[in-house]
């Protein structure tokens, strides 16, 4: 009894021993392991996972609903507003695209400076929106003193219109604004006013009529005769900006509407439905319309002040290009309150340095503070990547260093493990320079991580300057005029699309181009004609240069296959071997095996399934069933394994079975009737 007592007394502690000891290893190993990792004691981190970063901020309950694919957007952060700062053609625009899209979807009241018609093309709703471009014939009356009813308003227009000049002496600009400004209030006096009048007085008119029409004004003593050098310069910096204005000419005949940004935006303010403000520019005619531009962008920031405060509002602008402007000299102070109004400001650039050129180093540094989230793409210069380098911020650490000492005696040899504190870059300079295109640093207001994202990229169609369709499908790209189509070469084939159950849809309208003649012969065939449909869901145009003839040869037998045919070729070779199997298996009731099938399942009667006797291709029996296709046709078999069971004495159906066939199938046929295969109710 005693040594039994001791045997187990023996294991216990055996045991309590090896439990300790395990313990004790498995502390030091985590401790070990933990003082040999780097420590992070403060600044920021970088995740490559948005979707890591995603969950943190849904965790914290701070994700918007605005996302840049797995990456949403922190919680109103929009109206903290965002920079989008990286060299051409890197993905500054589609991360644009990506965002008006959704707003599109939210109803929010969007203005976009849209330098070169791209967004227009993609975005612009003829029913609700509006273009500001006075080459553009959409381009509303847009009405100068309806815009500005105050000398003091008329001053802020003419000091965006007429910006200052770095390096200058600011006298000249500021002369040349008092004259515009003076000379508009004046003008505002007539009751036949026009911008050609205007235009005319200010630039063209002698120096002396001049001086009389503003009689009794500041800018008098600007004409006066006795320094009359003087004001000839002066207006010729007046004539090298209010030029631009020139283009309105026109717009303002008679019986048009008038139109102001102010009351537009505060009219668009309460809509469920708002519509977008597209103040628009080409490369030809750029430099002549920049004043003018920037006139229009400077009232529009300014008239959101002017909807009165409103932090649940959401009043975006969209300033793609922003160093292609003037100067905009409210622009700074209007960002900084513009979140108590619902503003929210997305500004794009190819550097830091371009702001700085325009707005001089202090005001760009101010201006690039307030953009809280932003968005950094390629910057191929060491001198720009450093900039985001030191922007995007620092990681301050405990680095694990380890040491190894060595001396004549043993005892001074030994290892000495420790933590330094250093600070390093989040991202190298570098790594700036080697993204991507679509990719960037993305930096968020608060406590998150430094996320790389890597965007998707969206082809969408839309619409050209002229109103023509233009589909864009990866690199292609194609621009169809329906107004220049004649009306009876207009073939409505949605019929065809339902009857034949056309595969791929994935637009609800399509637009074809077929023709007869000359290389465009071939395209005269189902082959053609039924490819070029098959990605609609619910209406398709075709134009042809000869209807009669496109007829003939599309009902033609042997004019090419179906769309079906071509895009699912793979899929029909299975249902003809599908078919053709059940052609030559005998019925299913004219065998033993087949009748004990039927039998034992419950199924008898007449039935359309057919018998797969054992073979080397199929080494088990098998039922085979005909399948269909929704619109009633044959699209091969579907085998079930005939298992033997309990020596013989069960038959029984496998529970799964295998499809020999087309991806359209969807029913197939029991004895009871019509059965549900897949994608059916």
């Amino acid at each position: 009894m005693l040594k039994q007592e001791l045997i187990i007394a023996g294991c216990a502690a055996l045991l309590v021993a090896f439990v300790a000891t395990f313990a004790v290893y498995w502390y030091i190993g985590r401790t070990g392991r933990q003082q040999s990792e780097d420590e992070i004691i403060g600044g920021r981190a970088l995740s490559e996972s948005p979707k890591d970063v995603a969950r943190m901020m849904k965790k914290r309950g701070e994700a918007s609903d605005i996302r840049i694919d797995d990456l949403p957007l922190k919680l109103d952060s929009e109206i903290q507003n965002m920079s989008m700062h990286g060299t051409v053609s890197t993905g500054k625009s589609t991360l644009m695209r990506k965002i008006m899209k959704q707003l599109r979807d939210r109803g929010d009241l969007v203005i976009i400076y849209d330098k070169g018609c791209t967004f227009i093309e993609d975005f612009y709703d003829e029913s609700r929106d509006k273009v500001l471009n006075a080459l553009d014939a959409r381009c509303p009356n847009w009405d100068l003193w309806e815009e500005c009813r105050t000398i003091s308003e008329l001053e802020n227009a003419s000091a965006t219109l007429i910006p200052a000049s770095s390096g200058e002496d600011p006298f000249w600009q500021g002369s040349a604004r008092t004259i515009f400004a003076e000379g508009a209030e004046r003008m505002r006096r007539d009751e036949d006013r026009s911008y050609n009048k205007f235009l005319r007085t200010l630039l063209a008119i002698q120096l002396d009529q001049l001086r009389t029409f503003l009689a009794g004004t500041p800018a008098s003593t600007l004409v006066d005769g006795k320094i009359e050098k003087t004001a000839i310069s002066i207006r010729s910096v007046l004539t090298n900006y209010v030029k631009a204005m020139r283009y309105l000419q026109g717009i303002d005949r008679p019986g048009r509407e008038k139109f102001t940004i102010r009351e537009w935006m505060k009219g668009q303010a309460d809509k469920s439905k708002n519509g977008w403000l597209f103040i628009t520019s080409d490369e030809q005619n750029h430099e002549s319309l920049k004043p003018l531009i920037s006139l229009w962008l400077s009232i529009a920031a300014t008239s959101l002040l002017a909807m009165g405060p409103n932090r649940q509002r959401r009043v975006w602008f969209f300033y793609d290009e922003l160093a292609s402007l003037h100067k905009l000299p409210t622009l700074p102070r209007i960002i900084s309150e513009a979140r108590k109004f619902g503003g929210c400001f997305v500004l794009g650039f190819q550097s830091f340095a371009q702001l700085e050129e325009i707005y001089g180093p202090k005001a760009a540094a101010a201006l690039f503070d307030l953009l809280n989230t932003k968005f950094f793409f390629r910057s191929p210069s060491a001198q720009i990547a450093k900039f985001v380098e030191e922007d995007v911020g620092e990681t301050w650490r405990k680095k694990f260093s380890e040491q190894t000492s060595f001396g004549h005696e043993q005892v001074r040899d030994g290892i000495s493990f420790g933590k330094e504190e250093e600070r390093v870059s989040i991202v190298s300079y570098s790594d700036v320079q080697s993204l991507n295109d679509l990719q960037c640093f993305v930096t968020l207001p608060g406590s998150y991580p430094v996320v790389k994202l890597t965007m998707k990229y969206e082809a969408m169609a839309g619409f050209t300057q002229e109103g023509a369709i233009r589909f864009r499908q990866g690199e292609q790209e194609k621009i169809v005029d329906p107004q220049s189509m004649t009306e009876d070469r207009h073939i409505d084939l949605a019929y065809a699309l339902t009857v034949y159950g056309v595969q791929g849809a994935s637009e609800r309208f399509a637009i074809a181009l077929t023709g007869t003649e000359g290389g465009r012969k071939r395209m005269a065939s189902l082959e053609s004609t039924y490819v070029t449909l098959s990605r609609a869901k619910e209406h398709v145009q075709v134009y042809t240069d000869n209807l009669e003839d496109w007829q003939q040869q599309v009902r033609q037998s042997d004019g090419g296959k179906t769309a079906h045919d071509l895009l699912h070729e793979k899929s029909d070779r299975e249902s003809d071997t599908g078919n053709r199997l059940l052609a030559t298996a005998s019925r299913l009731d004219k065998t033993a095996l087949g009748r004990r099938v039927l039998a034992e399942n419950g199924l008898e009667g007449e039935t359309m399934a057919r018998f797969i006797a054992a073979g080397k291709k199929y080494p088990s029996p098998y039922v085979a069933l005909p399948v269909w296709t929704r619109h009633g046709k044959e699209a091969g078999a579907l085998l079930t394994e005939i298992r033997i069971e309990d020596d013989g004495m069960r038959v029984v159906l496998s529970e799964e079975s295998r499809l020999r066939g087309g991806e359209d199938a969807q029913f197939t046929g029991w004895p009871s009737g019509m059965s549900v295969l897949r994608g059916g109710n």
